[in-house]
Order: C-alpha cells, then sequence, then structure tokens
C-alpha cells in the first residue's frame, strides 16, 4: 500500500490492531508489519511513483 507517511500508518496498525512491525528503511519509505503468514507492506508515495514509468 502506498502511504503519505510509513512510520504513521505502521504506528496506527501497531496500535489500533496489535500488529508487530517487521521493518523499516532508515528513510522511512518502505517498512512492513507481520500477521501471521501473511506481510503487508507500506512505501512512501513518491517511492511509488519513482517505480512505475507513469506514475502510479
Amino acid at each position: 500500500m502506498y502511504v503519505e507517511n510509513v512510520n504513521d500508518t505502521i504506528a496506527f496498525y501497531e496500535k489500533a490492531f496489535g500488529f508487530p512491525k517487521k521493518f523499516s528503511t532508515p528513510e522511512n519509505d518502505d517498512g512492513e508489519l507481520i500477521l501471521g503468514d501473511t506481510t503487508i507492506a507500506f512505501a512512501f508515495i513518491p517511492l511509488g511513483n519513482a517505480n512505475f514509468k507513469r506514475g502510479m
């Protein structure tokens, strides 16, 4: 999921649902939460735009 603020989004899901953080990059532009066998990944919107030729 592409988001405005990776750290705030991860903190919300940790607090609201108790999902533990798997990791986040030092640049705070990418991070993941653990949901049992599933991982939810978050990336900063400009990073998403850089990953697609026409942006998101």
